[in-house]
Order: structure tokens, then sequence, then C-alpha cells
């Protein structure tokens, strides 16, 4: 299963050289762009990033650990221009995201920097969670009851894990998200990652624009 991890960029602009400098530990693969359509037409939202470009950079990432063996990653980066999010796609445990997101960081001293907490308000996870087409499960801190009611209702509460349903032209799958990542299955067709997720009109999209429009406007 992969999994979407999501940081917002700001500072300079020039997200490009994100997805192209010189990185030890990065071996840059493939590149993608594509231009953003509309996925939301009939629903509540409105999307405001139509015409945006989505810049996709195939990767294979190598640890350097001052202890044990080297850990290597297969994955992509994408970077959303009119938003301002990028998306780190993995689709294995380790290494963890903020390994890969403080390497880019570091070498990206003078162009946008990569905020290492997403950090989102209760507003925004919860206006996430009423957009579901249903509520699997709601994962809230101690104390705090009945949460998935209390959501449903319009009310604002702190949220650890949410396992949502979305439906999108018929497809209906389960989506999770927790502390700034985003758990969306893919479609099992003999396509790589990148295949996969640098495409118009697919599910993922749908639900990532979803995400981009709540959490960013």
């Amino acid at each position: 299963m992969a999994v979407d991890t999501v940081r917002r960029l700001s500072g300079p602009n020039g997200q490009q050289q994100l997805l192209s400098g010189q990185i030890t530990q990065f071996d840059w693969q493939d590149e993608r762009e594509i231009t953003s359509e509309d996925l939301l037409g009939g629903s509540e939202l409105e999307y405001p990033y139509v015409g945006q470009q989505r810049r996709y950079r195939g990767f294979e990432f190598t640890t350097d650990p001052m202890f044990g063996s080297p850990v290597q990653a297969t994955g992509v980066l994408e970077i959303r221009e009119g938003s301002d999010l990028i998306f780190l796609i993995l689709d294995q445990d380790v290494p963890k995201p903020d390994t890969i997101f403080a390497e880019l960081s570091a070498a990206s001293e003078q162009g946008p920097q990569i905020e290492q907490d997403f950090s989102p308000t209760y507003t925004e996870i919860c206006d996430f969670i009423r957009q579901a087409d249903g509520i699997i499960k709601i994962g809230a801190p101690p104390g705090v009851e009945d949460a998935s009611e209390r959501i449903r209702n319009g009310e604002d509460v702190p949220v650890e894990v949410a396992r949502l349903r979305f439906n999108y032209q018929g497809d209906s799958r389960r989506v999770t998200y927790a502390d700034g990542q985003l758990e969306i299955p893919l479609n099992v067709n003999g396509e790589d990652l990148l295949q996969q997720v640098a495409q118009n009109g697919t599910f993922r999209e749908y639900v990532v624009q979803v995400f981009e429009t709540i959490f960013t406007t």
C-alpha cells in the first residue's frame, strides 16, 4: 500500500530545483509534468487550482547511517505548484519520510523550504472527514468521546486517525488519514509507482484534490 506524506513549501519560488538538484543520497529517475483538471465538479467544493502544474519525479534514496547498513527506498515526489504542497509517495515503511524530507531541505538552502511539520487545524481535518462518503472509524485522543458522531454533526474535535470511504465515479475505496499522511489505494495494473500517480482522472487525484482544497484555502 503506497502512503502519501504531505508537507508545505515556503520561501522563494523555484520548486523545480527540488526535483533536479544534485543530492548524494538521491538517484533521480523519470520525470513527468501534468496540468491539473477539475475532478470536484458537481460537489460542494470548488477546486481552486485548475491549470496548476503538477511535477513528478521518481527516485531511489539511500540512507547514510552512522551505524548499521544503508537502507534504500524507491518512491515519487510530487510538487503541486499552485497550492505549494509537496507529496512524498512511498510503498515501504523505511526510511521514514522525515529522513527524506530533511535531506531535500538541506540541499535547497537557496530555494523553497519544506516545512517539517504539516500541522493542520482541527477544523481542516474535520472538514476533510466530512467530505468523505463514509466514516469507518475515528481514532481520537483519550477523553474525546463519540468523535465520529460529533464530527458528522459539524463539531470540530481532535483526531489522530481517520479511516474513511471515498467514492469517485463508482469507485469506492478506503482512505486513511493520520498525522499528515494519506493512505490511498492505487490501481494494481502492472504500472510502476510513477505511472500510477502521475495521471489525471484517477481515484487518488480526486482524493488529493479534496485534501488540497480543504487544507490550503
